[in-house]
């Protein structure tokens, strides 16, 4: 037993207390206590008002502080105070208290253990340990309450936190320090798996971790980051991400030919967008502006007054800007499904385009999590950094291509964080915006979305195994959108694939990729032809309904 330096309280010695930033009892004196207390204070008050807050906030279990150095190696002794914790946790492993307590688990040798036994072994030295500490509190906030009062502890490393300490197994090399730093990558994928079972994603002090199912366990162990695991989960529990309209599960849909031609014809002919392009194509000779009009063309040649079918947009964006289905929607009352990736979007097209399904996600050929890469005067130029070609990149995400190449051409070894920082900082009204405005800027510029199999989206989750029509234009990454495709499950009338490009998305050969993959892995679908900047394939079984020469 202490006595406070400066009140003279009773303290007990073992431990430190952390609180979150953000709890409901953190406003006020308890951030005061930190700064003032936090490092030199190796000891926890009895105090029975603060005895009450570290029971009232969140928390994890002093022993899990010891199964940190006991999962990297050192033993239970080595750390004798809370002081050289303080050192390992802030300078180290550079995370918040709740994920370098989790090192435990990321350890095989120990998962299975009996929790109990470790904690009764350290408990019978005598140690007299506090139960509970808070401990989610944000880096910055740790970093800035822990250097205010002893920077010099901010600059050590492992080696002189474990100096003096003789029963360590090993000595300290540098690739005990790597081991460290790898093994963090796994510690918030632990955490993910504790809060599964439905805990609000919170660390909770209990002698064993939950049990997962087989499914969510398989999960976890596939993945190699906690946001590829997070996503992963999220996408196959939360149906909100995809907005499906009742037509879906009425199924009602069915390409069939025009109950009233005339009014067919009425409907079309009141389209801005028809209008639009078959001026165009009159005028230059089939050459159009900033898009190749593949809804009027496809109207035009296979489609001519057929209604009710299914038309898909991968890269619709909100449904509504720069849409080559919306005239489907409009002129021939097609059912739609808009595919984006962009988080951003999904509020505009529940509002402007209400009747389509909607999905936000990313293809992929697993389920997953990709980094979305925003652009504010250009959203069409928006992508997914793992799918982009770098001269993409380097034209239109700048910022991006220069963090690939600084993380030795690996998006596993980008900083995500500095990156969405960086993006926010180009912007002007970043430096004068509080700290909610910059976490938004920030978010806008980087996100992370869900990704998964076209095939899953469609068949799995819409239920809609025959898609009339589908216009493939995801800047780039339209040759893994097919490989996507289990072309079993999945088929389509007519397939427009977007294989050039003036934005440089695309290289000179990739068309000719895109016809070879189709013609070994899709051979039901023949080439129909190329037109501008897209390849048409054409199932060979559809009935093609064209426009009658005027």
């Amino acid at each position: 037993m202490t006595l406070h330096p400066r009140s003279g309280h009773v303290r007990r010695t073992g431990g430190i207390s952390l609180f979150r930033k953000n709890a409901k009892a953190s406003s006020g004196w308890v951030q005061k206590y930190l700064e003032k207390e936090l490092v030199n204070t190796t000891t926890i008050a009895t105090r029975p008002h603060e005895r009450k807050l570290w029971h009232d906030h969140r928390h994890v279990s002093y022993r899990q502080l010891f199964w940190v150095q006991e999962a990297l190696g050192f033993d239970p002794h080595c750390f004798p105070t809370f002081e050289r914790h303080k050192v390992f946790l802030a300078t180290v492993l550079r995370r918040p208290l709740d994920r370098a307590v989790a090192a435990f688990y990321a350890q095989p040798s120990h998962r299975e253990g009996n929790f109990g036994e470790t904690w009764e072994k350290w408990s019978a030295r005598g140690a007299n340990p506090p139960r509970f500490l808070a401990s989610r509190m944000s880096d910055n906030y740790f970093v800035r309450a822990f250097t205010a009062r002893c920077p010099q502890h901010y600059v050590l490393d492992l080696e002189t936190c474990l100096r003096g300490c003789p029963v360590r197994r090993d000595p300290v090399t540098n690739s005990d320090l790597e081991t460290a730093r790898r093994a963090l990558e796994r510690f918030d994928l632990i955490l993910f798996s504790e809060a599964l079972p439905g805990q609000n994603q919170q660390l909770r002090d209990k002698h064993a971790p939950p049990r997962l199912s087989e499914t969510d366990a398989a999960l976890v162990r596939e993945s190699v980051r906690f946001d590829d695991a997070l996503y992963a989960w999220a996408w196959r529990r939360r149906a909100a991400r995809i907005d499906a309209p009742p037509w879906v599960a009425a199924r009602d849909y069915g390409l069939r030919a025009a109950v009233d031609g005339d009014a067919w014809d009425a409907r079309l002919a009141k389209s801005r967008r028809f209008q639009t392009c078959d001026r165009e194509r009159n005028r230059k000779g089939g050459r159009y502006g900033s898009t190749d009009c593949e809804g009027y063309e496809a109207l035009a040649r296979f489609f001519w007054r057929r209604e009710r079918g299914v038309v898909l947009e991968l890269g619709g964006l909100d449904g509504i800007r720069a849409s080559e289905s919306l005239l489907f929607d409009a002129a021939a009352g097609f059912r739609r499904v808009v595919v984006d990736a962009s988080p951003a979007a999904r509020p505009r097209r529940r509002a402007r385009a209400a009747g389509a399904a909607g999905v936000v996600a990313a293809i992929c050929d697993a389920s997953g999590a990709v980094h979305w890469l925003a652009a504010d005067k250009f959203p069409e130029v928006r992508c997914v950094a793992e799918f982009a070609p770098e001269e993409f990149l380097a034209t239109h995400h700048v910022r991006a291509a220069e963090a690939f190449a600084n993380a030795s051409r690996s998006w596993a070894r980008v900083d995500w964080t500095e990156l969405s920082r960086a993006l926010a900082a180009d912007d002007v009204a970043y430096e004068t915006a509080g700290p909610a405005k910059r976490r938004e800027r920030q978010g806008r510029r980087v996100a992370l979305v869900a990704c998964a199999s076209l095939t899953e989206i469609l068949v799995d989750r819409l239920g809609v195994a025959h898609v009339d029509f589908a216009i493939l234009d995801v800047e780039g990454a339209e040759l893994e959108v097919l490989r996507t495709i289990d072309w079993r499950r999945l088929s389509f009338g007519v397939l427009c694939v977007e294989t050039g490009s003036p934005l440089g998305t695309r290289p000179a050969a990739f068309r000719d990729a895109v016809v070879a993959h189709m013609a070994a892995a899709a051979p039901a679908y023949a080439l129909h032809g190329h037109d501008g900047r897209n390849t048409w394939f054409v199932n060979r079984d559809f009935v093609a309904s064209a426009r009658p020469p005027s």
